[in-house]
């Protein structure tokens, strides 16, 4: 479990075939409190540290987990992530529930940025239109976000500079991908209405 607060950025320097899936080596900059074994949201994918050593860890990514994120897409060396270490007992909760599991990926159409606000326009698949309700909470990237406006199958959000300057949302361009994960409430209750049908 994560809040969506995220704690520093990494940098992915190698990437080794592994079958069908990958290990990737990345370095972070901070202090993070890490250790081999740890769950840790890598752009809102929750992933598992397999290897250690001072500011770099080794994760493996998946054959399913480079179809369902944006990874099998833009995977490559110099790429910045955002990472989050998983939630633990006592922390403060500043976001909201995240679990790590991503629902899809969407893309970024517009970035408009002046002297009062940032905002950012992300276009999603038509089937997850029914989670764009306002003020709904999405982690975009592993970032927790809060909706402000609704375009059909498009979401605005506000970027305060903190966000801005602390995430990779300072590096997005119009037309990269992103990882999403709408909220795990809003699944549970229509899983619920249905009937405890799979959704």
């Amino acid at each position: 479990m994560f809040t969506g607060i995220v704690k520093t950025i990494g940098e992915i320097i190698e990437i080794e075939n592994k079958g069908k899936g990958k290990r990737v080596k990345i370095k972070y900059k901070g202090e993070i409190e890490l250790k081999e074994g740890d769950s840790i949201s890598i752009d809102g994918a929750c992933i598992t540290i397999e290897k250690l050593d001072g500011k770099t860890f080794d994760v493996f990514l998946s054959e399913e987990t480079l179809k369902t994120t944006k990874f099998g897409k833009v995977l490559r060396k110099g790429y910045f992530v955002n990472l989050e270490p998983s939630l633990k007992i006592g922390d403060t909760l500043g976001g909201h529930f995240v679990t790590g599991h991503v629902d899809g990926i969407g893309k970024i159409k517009k970035i408009i940025k002046n002297k009062e606000e940032i905002k950012m326009e992300i276009e999603f698949d038509r089937n997850f239109e029914k989670y764009l309700y306002q003020k709904a909470q999405i982690a975009i990237d592993g970032i927790s976000l809060t909706l402000f406006e609704r375009k059909r199958n498009r979401g605005i959000f506000k970027i305060i500079p903190y966000t801005y300057k602390n995430t990779t949302i300072s590096l997005k361009r119009s037309g990269d991908l992103v990882n999403v994960e709408f909220d795990v409430f809003a699944k549970i209750v229509e899983n619920l209405l249905k009937g405890g049908k799979k959704i």
